[in-house]
């Protein structure tokens, strides 16, 4: 701790929270987590350099293997936190619609994200569990939402935790805004699919141009090509 800039383990204990590996690491653990991977780079690093012909190539290796040591453990965590955003971002319409249902059928908002919690699993479902725990202990419902929020970092969540905290500040019906949030989520997630879609030739380019056309060429220039040299052949032999 002593040589950690200021601010990092709070920044690495957030970004734990985000990916969901809060309950078994914390930023203190991280941080050991980091140099027992630099120090694992160089014991892996110690018998492949014996292979090596020049010394060049060692230093190239263990360069090599201390990018992956340095940053291997970070594009590891970014990569929890990306998936468990995605899993979030999926889950929170099909939620939605459920809390509207259960709250139009007369459960108070508790209670229908209690149901949501029973019914669904999945991140968004302990998240939640978490917020009626909070609750339950004394916390606030606002602050209970807001401490949601910085939990996952999700865009479509923090507008509805927003719109949630607004209704239950000026005493707009829950039903309602729930209603609106549903609506809305659902046309996001046809956006997002309508956006998937336009890119999808874009990124066809790619392996186009570099795998289906040359494959193309050979297969309908190559028979041509071919009788076009056997021609040419034989007329010079004939010559």
């Amino acid at each position: 701790m002593r040589f950690t800039p200021t601010g990092w383990l709070g920044k690495k204990q957030h970004k734990l929270v985000l990916a969901g590996w809060s309950e078994r690491l914390d930023g203190n653990s991280w941080a050991a987590i980091r140099i027992l991977a630099i120090g694992a780079a160089f014991l892996v690093w110690i018998p492949l350099q014996t292979f090596a012909t020049s010394m060049t190539t060692r230093l190239v290796l263990l360069g090599i293997l201390m990018v992956v040591g340095v940053f291997g453990p970070e594009a590891r965590l970014g990569g929890a936190i990306a998936k468990r955003r995605k899993e979030i971002e999926r889950q929170l319409p099909d939620v939605i619609d459920l809390l509207v249902i259960s709250v139009e059928a007369g459960l108070g908002f508790d209670a229908a994200l209690g149901r949501v919690v029973q019914n669904v699993p999945g991140e968004l479902s302990r998240e939640f569990q978490r917020t009626l725990q909070e609750t339950r202990v004394g916390v606030s419902r606002v602050d209970a939402l807001r401490s949601l929020a910085e939990r996952t970092d999700v865009a479509d969540l923090n507008t509805f935790v927003l719109a949630l905290i607004q209704a239950d500040q000026f005493g707009v019906s829950i039903a309602r805004v729930l209603r609106v949030q549903a609506e809305e989520m659902r046309i996001r997630r046809r956006q997002r699919a309508q956006e998937k879609a336009f890119g999808a030739p874009v990124k066809l380019v790619f392996p186009l141009m570099f795998f289906i056309l040359p494959a193309l060429f050979v297969v309908i220039i190559g028979p041509a090509g071919i009788s076009i040299y056997d021609t040419l052949i034989g007329s010079g032999g004939a010559l």
